[in-house]
């Protein structure tokens, strides 16, 4: 190898050419867009706006804020019966803007950590949607209607019911994440979920009688494997993908046709299918493979009347 005489005066290279092209900014660009749900750079974007309206009109600085104003910020949206979800909500946004622009997270502070712990102490009990699952599961599908909405809502709850779906995974699915099996049960791939954000997909059983629901309502004219499992019938987005709130809507419709009271949603299935699967004796790790869940926390707390039934007090005192 030739060395060189003598190394370069910098005065003579010059300053280093650019190494980045737009190109190269447009795609990282990309990639940070995307590391986020949609839902999430949504909820994030609102409560950043709502920060800076309140900053605004207290004449206050947004970014970089001070830790005391945001537990101030925060105390107020407790004190207008915001619940503590919504606050959490309310702090990620301000702490994702400062991330974004290299700044400190005002929302670590101790203050604001100690502000939010107080505000969840005294927050009222989130109210929790019902399981729906057995009787009131038939009673359900029992109500809906032979037209084609009653045909999609049967498909739908049946499916939310077989893969304790989110209401956002099964918004998403399209007929591609589908298979039948020679014995009339299904496949159904789950691409990307909420706690899958990178996308390792996961394989969930359809049972037979799912599968033949799905096949009543397939609509004859929407046969491509890209389309959207679930679309909307009527209004603007006719014939576009059900959203996340359309489904939960689907899901309380069909139990107010079935005269069942009691707050129902989105997760009533995937509520109500971990309690039944509890109830007929899975154990905590089983259910969170089947609900994909990563922390045990919600499926404990679904399995805790099943738990009861088969504690210590039970088993000797019943």
């Amino acid at each position: 190898m030739i060395l060189p005489q003598r190394l370069p005066d910098p005065a003579e290279v010059g300053p280093p050419a650019p190494v980045l092209l737009e190109a190269d900014r447009e795609r990282v660009s990309a990639a940070l867009e995307a590391s986020r749900a949609p839902a999430t750079r949504r909820a994030y974007t609102a409560a950043w706006e709502r920060w800076q309206s309140w900053c605004d009109a207290r004449g206050l600085r947004a970014m970089p804020a001070q830790p005391e104003a945001v537990a101030a910020f925060l105390a107020e949206r407790h004190a207008l019966g915001r619940s503590a979800a919504t606050l959490g909500v309310d702090r990620a946004g301000i702490a994702a803007a400062h991330r974004a622009s290299g700044l400190t997270d005002p929302t670590q502070h101790e203050g604001v950590r100690r502000t939010l712990a107080g505000l969840r102490r005294t927050s009222a009990p989130q109210r929790r949607v019902r399981g729906l699952s057995g009787e009131d599961l038939e009673r359900a599908l029992a109500a809906l209607g032979p037209g084609e909405l009653g045909r999609r809502d049967r498909a739908l709850l049946l499916l939310l019911r077989d893969g304790m779906l989110r209401r956002s995974e099964l918004a998403a699915l399209t007929w591609a994440d589908l298979a039948a099996l020679p014995d009339g049960s299904g496949r159904l791939t789950i691409r990307r979920s909420k706690t899958d954000q990178e996308g390792h997909g996961a394989s969930l059983y359809v049972t037979a009688r799912t599968m033949a629901a799905l096949e009543d309502w397939r609509p004859a004219a929407e046969r491509r494997p890209d389309g959207a499992i679930f679309v909307a019938l009527r209004g603007p987005r006719s014939g576009s993908a059900l959203s996340g709130e359309a489904v939960a809507l689907a899901v309380r419709r069909s139990a107010a046709a079935a005269g069942l009271e009691g707050l129902y949603g989105g997760h009533s299935l995937r509520r109500g299918t971990a309690e039944h699967l509890a109830e007929r004796g899975a154990q905590l790790p089983e259910l969170m493979t089947a609900g994909r869940w990563r922390s045990a926390s919600m499926p404990a707390l679904y399995a805790a009347d099943a738990e009861a039934g088969r504690g210590a007090v039970a088993r000797i005192l019943g």
